[in-house]
């Protein structure tokens, strides 16, 4: 893991995070421009729209809320979101319009990108937030503000976690 990227390209805001792994790749920016372009036009440009195709940021969201409010692994974590008046969708919708590069470092990012390109889903996305919830929820519920919740979500990228590590441990976890 390199601590600056080699194409010299440091995104850090916004809709930049969804392409700040991208920048690791290469030392040549084209290289880096066209393998972006491609894989942003084909699977994240959706998360930057409002409709009801299935790559698009409300039918994943839709997705997030059905799973984890049904689930009764998340019941004492929803009960506590409730008592502190915290509404996990806003984080949720942080770390899918950043591609969870303000959480986990960018070899995981790759890791979740090659999930969907080999799946050509986006709901590897849910997998994933669920996931990092699963894997935050002891800590979550020890959280008394929103401002601790989303301190705990920022720290996750010291943990050193394993993306799909994270990911296999809830799916077997939960007997999915």
């Amino acid at each position: 893991y390199l601590p600056f990227p080699p194409s010299g390209l440091f995104p850090c805001y916004g809709f930049a995070f969804q392409m700040a792994p991208f920048t690791y790749m290469s030392n040549n920016i084209d290289d880096f421009y066209l393998i972006a372009k491609l894989f942003y036009g084909k699977y994240l440009s959706f998360l930057s729209s409002y409709t009801s195709n299935k790559k698009s940021i409300l039918p994943l969201l839709s997705s997030f809320d059905n799973i984890f409010f049904t689930m009764y692994c998340f019941y004492s974590l929803k009960e506590h979101f409730k008592n502190i008046q915290f509404d996990i969708n806003e984080e949720i919708i942080t770390l899918y319009m950043t591609s969870f590069s303000n959480v986990v470092d960018p070899q995981n990012v790759f890791k979740i990108y090659d999930l969907i390109i080999i799946t050509d889903n986006m709901g590897i996305f849910v997998l994933f937030a669920l996931s990092i919830v699963y894997y935050l929820k002891d800590e979550l519920l020890n959280c008394n503000t929103s401002e601790e919740i989303l301190s705990t979500f920022e720290n996750i990228v010291y943990d050193q976690c394993d993306a799909l590590e994270l990911m296999k441990d809830f799916i077997n976890e939960n007997n999915l």
